[in-house]
């Protein structure tokens, strides 16, 4: 049986740089292994979700993994799942992080935000704000590291309020206000007060902390307010395996993706980043060959050097650290591959721009694929202007689980049912038809 191989660059994708003579940091990179990969099968572009739009990699995972857009939970359930935190179905969960800011009469200014603060000054912090009330609602805040950590809302708590953290530079701490489209909106207004309580009060409770005025004292920003993002609810997913009739595997050690494998019924495999993107990824690639050997049928590898280099905007070491995943790639290349069995894609999850100020962006992705029953076409090198002429065209991330069934041998007649619940894999086991009732 052919089994897959899905290598993930995240933030892969990205925009034409002038420092680069107009080419992208992908097309400026010199990749003879993803080239070598580009030769032997098919290239195309893929938008993971709709052409234009800029996707979280949660979203961008879940979609690619072939999951409805309308069942996906927020991302603050796989982060906080994937740190080990239990999220019963009831809870409302955020996630939380502390910035620094500047009262002003109708605002807080955010002067500063991220993991920028001392471990041990945010741990006392946090236990300053661990637990509140308000409107009947409980708040409990779990530290994770970081600067940052998960904040359960109990007691009849909606998730359809918007966050509090802008993200974005310049802007203040933004009011939490009911979803427009929120299904119980007295439950979402009610969770909305609550929770802007809760941070006005973490933010007075915290200015007059003894850590802050020490820090104050020897000239550092205080960590002086919590902000939110992402309320969720945990909800149930059916498993990756039961969808796809294949055992599942994501290596990466990041929680969102533990998280995420752990939702999805696939095994988390963490291996740790390392300095050197190349060693990472030899490291995964023999970790996903010792999975493959244990018998599953499909293995994410997972590699954030692309995307943390674009969020420097500086489009010379995005193309370095794509340099270097390449490097990292040789074990794919010379023994993994050649051994037959084996479909390979390589793709990003979304494209992460090293120009400009957004933080995600909307361009298509490059992807590639070969082994399987790939039909080889004429592109020789991997990146985003040599795939417009890929045999693959432009495809949709909900599109690649069909494209995996079908070039591994596995894809069901579609609407052909043989069960209550559809799956469009070809199944092992039905349930028969005793001769007697």
């Amino acid at each position: 049986m052919i089994r897959t191989l899905l290598l993930i660059i995240d933030g892969l994708g990205d925009r034409p740089a002038e420092s680069l003579g107009g080419r992208t940091p992908l097309e400026a990179a010199q990749t003879p292994n993803l080239d070598h990969l580009a030769g032997l099968g098919a290239t195309g572009l893929m938008d993971t979700l709709s052409p234009g739009l800029a996707l979280g990699s949660d979203v961008a995972h879940s979609l690619l993994f072939g999951y409805p857009l309308e069942a996906i939970p927020k991302r603050s359930v796989f982060e906080t799942v994937g740190e080990g935190l239990e999220v019963s179905p009831q809870d409302v969960v955020t996630l939380a992080k502390f910035v620094t800011v500047r009262p002003a009469a109708d605002r807080y200014e955010i002067l500063q935000g991220g993991e920028t603060y001392d471990e041990e000054d945010a741990k006392l912090l946090a236990e300053a704000v661990a637990s509140f009330e308000a409107e009947g609602l409980a708040f409990s805040f779990v530290y994770t590291g970081k600067s940052r950590g998960s904040l359960f809302i109990r007691g009849g708590a909606s998730e359809d309020v918007c966050d509090s953290d802008p993200i974005y530079p310049g802007l203040p701490v933004i009011r939490v206000e009911p979803l427009a489209e929120a299904s119980e909106p007295v439950r979402a207004t009610r969770t909305a007060r609550a929770l802007n309580a809760y941070i006005r009060w973490t933010a007075a409770r915290l200015d007059v902390h003894a850590v802050n005025r020490r820090r104050r004292e020897q000239g550092l920003l205080p960590a002086n307010i919590l902000v939110t993002k992402w309320a969720g609810r945990r909800r149930p997913l059916q498993p990756f395996s039961e969808r796809y009739g294949m055992r599942g595997a994501m290596i990466e050690a990041a929680p969102l993706y533990v998280g995420l494998a752990t939702e999805l019924g696939m095994t988390p495999v963490r291996i740790p980043r390392d300095p050197d993107p190349a060693v990472e990824i030899a490291a995964k690639l023999r970790e996903a060959d010792r999975l493959f050997r244990e018998g599953y049928g499909f293995v994410h590898v997972h590699t954030k050097a692309a995307d943390e280099a674009a969020h420097h905007k500086r489009p010379d070491l995005k193309a370095r650290a794509i340099e270097a995943i390449d490097r990292g790639l040789d074990r794919l290349v010379r023994e993994m591959l050649p051994r037959g069995d084996l479909l390979v894609i390589v793709t990003g999850d979304h494209a992460t721009p090293s120009v400009g100020r957004m933080i995600h962006s909307g361009e298509s992705v490059p992807i590639l694929m070969a082994g399987g029953y790939v039909l080889r076409d004429q592109t020789a090198r991997f990146h985003e202007r040599e795939a417009m002429g890929g045999g693959l065209g432009q495809i949709r991330g909900t599109d690649l689980m069909p494209v995996v069934l079908n070039l591994t041998d596995r894809m069901h007649w579609f609407r052909h049912r043989m069960a209550a619940v559809f799956v469009p894999h070809i199944p092992d086991v039905v349930t028969p038809l005793a001769p007697e009732g």
